[in-house]
């Protein structure tokens, strides 16, 4: 009877010894998974969340360029209606952003062949895809006529297709009236 004891609680001391082993060869495998795959997995996470983090202040500041220029600057979609306006554009044009957003770019241009001319030649420059430089005359929210020169950029999406378009309009009316009395001086 003291043999057979004796033979049983050795082979549950190997079997011990052999859960032990398993064990112990399982938790070094699943470190050394850990180690190989989870490591590069974390450094990968860690760059990845370094470039968006980088981005992000990139575009803040960006935005905060948009935001504060003096210039008027216009978002649209690809049919030119206006999808933002910062508040320049506000201060110029005498509308709210509220009123802007949603109407046609160019709703505001002063009808004349100047003006006429410009946005003919913005309409054969949208066709080709390519962005266009003009001066020409707006008329305010009060009637009023001003003279800008408008920047106006086409945005491509990732395939390449027309997106929206960012207008940045200058302020010339002083310098135009400068110039009126200049020319009449002379």
């Amino acid at each position: 009877l003291e043999q057979v004891q004796l033979a049983a609680q050795q082979r549950t001391r190997s079997a011990l010894e052999q859960i032990q082993l398993s064990s112990a060869l399982s938790v070094l495998l699943l470190l050394g998974l850990g180690l190989g795959v989870a490591e590069p997995l974390v450094r990968s996470v860690k760059r990845q969340y370094q470039l968006l983090s980088s981005q992000t202040e990139q575009l803040q500041r960006l935005a905060l360029v948009a935001q504060r220029t003096s210039n008027a600057v216009a978002v649209t979609d690809a049919e030119r209606n206006i999808v933002w306006v910062n508040q320049a554009f506000t201060r110029m044009n005498g509308y709210s952003a509220e009123e802007a957003l949603g109407t046609r770019f160019g709703h505001w241009v002063r009808g004349d062949e100047v003006a006429t001319q410009a946005w003919r030649g913005f309409d054969e420059t949208k066709a080709l895809g390519q962005g266009m430089k003009a001066e020409h005359g707006i008329v305010d929210k009060t009637g009023r006529t001003l003279w800008v020169d408008a920047d106006v950029q086409p945005v491509h999406d990732a395939n390449g297709r027309l997106s929206a378009w960012v207008v940045v309009q200058t302020d010339l009316t002083v310098l135009r009236d400068q110039q009126q009395l200049l020319a009449l001086a002379v």
